[in-house]
């Protein structure tokens, strides 16, 4: 592991103990305060000079919901804002306004999550065969670094008791409780609640790593973002059909990822690889078929897991 990763790991860890003593908090002004001094100060641990971008975003965004709220316009202005000033931040190298890249902590900060490329000396000299069998593996160490660090986040979060309702809420990732009759019926009661903390539940890893479908694996996969690219892009699309949505959802997630090539031709492979599956399920999977269907669409989509994490 290099020294990022270590960086990036003991924070993750501390912020555990550190969800504890906010939930230990009164809450309102004070828990609010904490967290956010707590959050400046790891950034400015880790990037530096380059905290000014994460402050930047943070204050032209307030300025944007306190100008544009009435006209209800704000999420539209902020949309352009925070993916405009993305894609600038990410080419200040280029524009040779500084020397080098961004560090890895600061784009990790503006995107939330950050995906390295996969490199290997003489990589194009070997045998089709063997780079099959060893992306497998690779891929496997790759996903894990990710679960571990989805799965130390979701416990801050409920060390620091956020994301909690009673399970009669029905809550989902990102969106929250979904049954608020429910959920007011449940806090008048004088019955013990039982919480759950799907609200912040970022990975299902029976859903990525068994899912027969593209379709199935997606909601499994980084689910809070998914939600927020579902429930902000795609649903807005009211033109063009389920394909062009998903086409220009996935164009979003690839501009959101990064610059590189790479991000586009495996994120834009998506749609049709929908498209395509819809159209097999439809021609080839019966109850008959079904079992030998889902085992062959399983395989193929593992190795195109493989190709996809190649590419990017």
């Amino acid at each position: 592991m290099s020294k990022d990763d270590w960086i990036y790991l003991f924070l993750l860890f501390l912020s555990i103990p550190l969800g504890f003593l906010t939930a230990k908090l009164p809450s309102g002004v004070i828990r609010k305060l904490f967290s956010t001094f707590v959050g400046l100060l790891f950034t400015v641990c880790v990037c530096g000079n380059e905290t000014i971008h994460s402050v930047i975003t943070v204050v032209v965004n307030c300025l944007i919901i306190k100008v544009f709220h009435k006209q209800g316009l704000s999420h539209i202005v902020s949309f352009i804002w925070c993916f405009g000033y993305l894609g600038i931040f990410r080419t200040l190298h280029l524009l040779g306004v500084q020397e080098n890249p961004v560090s890895g902590h600061s784009n990790a900060i503006q995107l939330f999550i950050t995906l390295r490329d996969f490199e290997q000396p003489g990589w194009d000299d070997y045998s089709l065969l063997y780079k099959m069998a060893f992306m497998f593996p690779a891929f496997i160490v790759f996903r894990t670094r990710l679960y571990i660090a989805w799965l130390l986040g979701e416990v801050m979060c409920i060390a620091s008791l956020l994301g909690a309702y009673p399970k009669e809420a029905e809550s989902s990732s990102g969106y929250g409780p979904r049954n608020l009759e429910k959920l007011d019926k449940v806090l008048s009661d004088d019955k013990e609640i039982i919480y759950d903390f799907e609200t912040i539940r970022s990975i299902d890893f029976y859903l990525t790593e068994l899912a027969p479908t593209v379709k199935e694996g997606m909601r499994g996969w980084n689910m809070s973002v998914q939600f927020w690219l579902a429930s902000c892009v795609y649903k807005r699309v009211q033109f063009g059909g389920y394909i062009f949505g998903a086409f220009i959802t996935m164009s979003v997630s690839a501009f959101w990822h990064g610059i590189h090539p790479g991000y586009y031709l495996s994120f834009l492979t998506i749609p049709p690889n929908l498209l395509s599956e819809n159209i097999m399920r439809k021609a080839l999977r019966s109850k008959k078929t079904e079992r030998i269907f889902d085992w062959l669409c399983w395989f193929c989509l593992s190795l195109n897991k493989q190709k996809k994490h190649n590419l990017e």
